[in-house]
């Protein structure tokens, strides 16, 4: 029977204790830059709102002052000498002031014809040009201030306004008209300073067409950006100035999380555009995380690799502890030490072990001893027993140890483990033991038995079960005990039990009991030779005796295991039994 039973391993102390230095030492890491990127992040957001919405508020005004400044100049312009309106060349004094601005490229001072002098500082190639400003012209003959564009002269790589303006007598007629080439590129420069670190700063008009942006080719393409999140955005609140917000645009299939702000701008049908992707705005804060994520797996692995270190210094002597447990729980190995080289508590611990498997051994070694001791007390007992049954017939003396060693042969011959051989000796030393219910008279008759004295002894088994039922030890013994006058044909007493049905110790006791009195001289007869007892045996298999068993003992006996306890002699007469 196993002393020991290993319970089903649920988790290890070194996972333990490195999930402990893990938790430790990375989750407070994790938490703080959590809390730190959220504050950085918030406070870019708040940043980026106060810089996004100053931005465009400021690039609407400044565009707004631009314009609005060369209209109030060219609304203002009175040419001092209107005879130069029949001259198809500028005079001198016709628009010197003007001329001197470097972002005027071009005025002229057209009469009701269309003709008229005019100065210029470019020589504009783009074939469109004379397009713009006649559709100029008309507007402001019909005594309408007029604003055109910005236009993009590819050819000439300049950003222009048209504006013109009606020139009107005394009695409010007009009598002709001011058109002005403005350059605006200064204004595109101040969106092109403005669009550094990939923000992008750009004009749309009421329908969401690109008028300015930082990029000529932009311009030149004249996109219409009504379909886009933030313009769309602008058209639908009418050019109120917007905070910073979050917008989705599709971008080659894709969605991109852009943040963005529109100002509208004052006296133009105008919006100042300002956006930035996401992911570039808040690129600061995507570092960090990534920082934050590298440093925090260094963290991980350092304190995964401490947690490990640790762990073995303080599980190894466990384990030894733990499998010097083991061995001793398994194999019974107390004369194993513990052998540590340690300060702490496992030490304590170990050679407190140690002290306690010298007890267990000295305990269990005193048991031993006392088992022992009781054992050979009980078996001294069953045979001090035996002897008294054996004692109350002078011919049946010795009978019951050797009714007992034959019985044993047989057993090994048979493969009986050490356990059903201690069982099988104790049946055998007391198979008789109900005689002692017997009268002397009737076991000590010289003669053979009448039918009633026979019918008397064949209560002997039974009488011997009911005095061993009162020892609860020998319960298991009981029934091969009262069958050993069973017959293997069902004719034997006191059951009448046949063939598989008869206990196996009583099989073999029966094979063993009827040898050693056929071998040893009885008042009704004298004792046969070995031989001559083994072939009667043999010739009553199958019909008194198990085959099994007999078979068994006839090899026993062949190979010389078995000898007579005292001379014999042969008798060819039949034995009564």
């Amino acid at each position: 029977m196993a002393i020991f039973k290993e319970t089903a391993r649920k988790s290890s102390i070194a996972a333990t204790l490195t999930l402990l230095f893990f938790i430790l030492g990375v989750i407070p890491l994790l938490i703080s830059n959590w809390k730190l990127i959220s504050i950085n992040r918030e406070e870019l957001e708040s940043s980026l709102r106060e810089s996004f919405v100053t931005t465009a508020s400021n690039v609407s005004s400044q565009i707004a002052d631009y314009i609005r400044a060369y209209r109030l100049q060219v609304q203002e312009f009175n040419p001092k000498n209107m005879s130069l309106l029949g001259s198809d060349v500028a005079g001198p004094v016709a628009t010197p002031l003007l001329m001197k601005d470097p972002n005027i490229l071009k005025i002229r001072l057209l009469n009701k014809s269309g003709k008229g002098p005019y100065t210029q500082k470019l020589n504009f190639q783009d074939p469109r040009v004379p397009e713009w400003e006649f559709e100029a012209f008309k507007q402001a003959l019909q005594g309408r201030s007029y604003v055109g564009g910005p236009y993009y002269c590819g050819p000439d790589d300049v950003t222009i306004l048209l504006i013109a303006e009606p020139v009107r007598n005394q009695e409010e007629e007009t009598t002709a008209v001011v058109s002005v080439i403005v350059s605006l590129e200064p204004l595109v420069r101040i969106l092109s300073d403005q669009s550094a670190g990939g923000t992008q700063v750009y004009v749309v008009d009421a329908k969401g067409n690109l008028l300015l942006h930082p990029k000529k080719t932009e311009m030149n393409a004249h996109r219409n950006l009504a379909g886009s999140a933030i313009v769309s955005d602008y058209l639908r609140t009418g050019g109120r100035l917007s905070t910073v917000r979050l917008f989705v645009e599709t971008r080659d299939g894709k969605k991109t999380e852009i943040l963005g702000s529109h100002s509208s701008i004052s006296g133009l049908n105008w919006g100042v555009i300002i956006q930035i992707d996401k992911n570039i705005a808040l690129a600061s804060v995507n570092s960090m995380i990534k920082e934050s994520t590298k440093w925090g797996i260094l963290f991980a692995l350092a304190a995964a690799l401490a947690g490990i270190f640790f762990a073995r210094w303080i599980t190894n002597p466990i384990q030894v502890l733990a499998s010097h447990a083991l061995d001793v729980g398994r194999h019974q190995n107390f004369d194993k030490k513990i052998e540590l080289h340690a300060s702490n508590e496992i030490q304590q611990l170990a050679d407190t072990f140690n002290f306690m498997t010298d007890e267990i051994k000295q305990n269990i070694e005193n048991l031993r001893n006392a088992a022992r001791e009781n054992k050979d007390l009980f078996m001294s007992s069953i045979r001090m027993l035996a002897a008294v049954i054996d004692a109350k017939d002078p011919y049946t003396r010795g009978h019951s140890e050797r009714v007992k060693d034959y019985a044993l042969i047989i057993a090994r011959m048979l493969g009986f483990s050490a356990i059903e051989l201690e069982r099988l000796e104790i049946c055998a030393l007391l198979h008789d033991v109900g005689k002692i219910g017997i009268e002397d008279r009737i076991l000590r008759k010289p003669t053979n038995l009448t039918p009633e004295e026979f019918e008397i002894m064949k209560t002997h088994p039974d009488k011997g079960a009911n005095i061993l039922s009162q020892i609860a030890q020998l319960s298991d013994i009981i029934p091969g005990m009262r069958a050993h006058h069973e017959n293997y044909d069902g004719t034997g007493y006191p059951q009448g039990l046949k063939g598989e049905a008869i206990p196996l110790l009583g099989r073999l006791i029966t094979v063993a009991d009827t040898f050693d009195a056929m071998t040893t001289d009885r008042p009704y007869q004298k004792a046969f030779t070995l031989e001559f007892a083994l072939n009667r045996i043999r010739s009553m298999a199958g019909i008194k005796y198990d085959p099994k068993v007999v078979d068994a003992f006839s090899r026993a006996c062949e190979e010389g295991k078995v000898s007579l306890h005292k001379p014999s002699r042969p008798r060819p007469q039949p034995m009564v039994l």
